[in-house]
């Protein structure tokens, strides 16, 4: 988290220490809550998943995904990642939980749809996961 704190899709952090991290309170469902409870995944909902993964690959993160359930929809609607434990170690680049999650609820077709538009190139890559 530390190497990433200038990206907005990222907590901010005010300390740290040997057994505690001290960091900004996000008021707000997760992702799938969101979805799950009558949220509606629109264009701009989508713009900030696609945002945040391009975020990852950006901070050059190992692992370019997150469950829904570590993904907190602010006040503003704008999405903050939490838990970071292995997004160094962990190799994944392709965006499988998010889709897994996507699909659980039913949105995945429109999601991969709205995605042809808006970023053909990441479509092909993640159309067949």
């Amino acid at each position: 988290m530390k190497i990433a704190q200038e990206s907005p899709a990222i907590p901010r952090l005010y300390e740290v220490g040997q057994n505690y991290i001290i960091m900004e309170y996000l008021e707000g469902p997760t992702l799938f809550q969101y979805l799950e409870s009558g949220g509606v995944l629109s264009k701009k909902l989508m713009r900030q998943i696609l945002f945040v993964l391009k975020e990852m690959k950006r901070l050059k993160f190992s692992r370019l995904d997150a469950d829904l359930r570590h993904i907190i929809v602010t006040k503003e609607e704008e999405l903050k990642v939490i838990d970071h434990y292995s997004s160094y170690t962990r190799i994944r680049n392709r965006p499988e939980l998010i889709f897994e999650g996507l699909k659980k609820l039913g949105l995945l077709p429109l999601f991969l749809k709205e995605l042809k538009e808006m970023d053909p190139e990441s479509y092909m890559e993640w159309k067949d996961l």
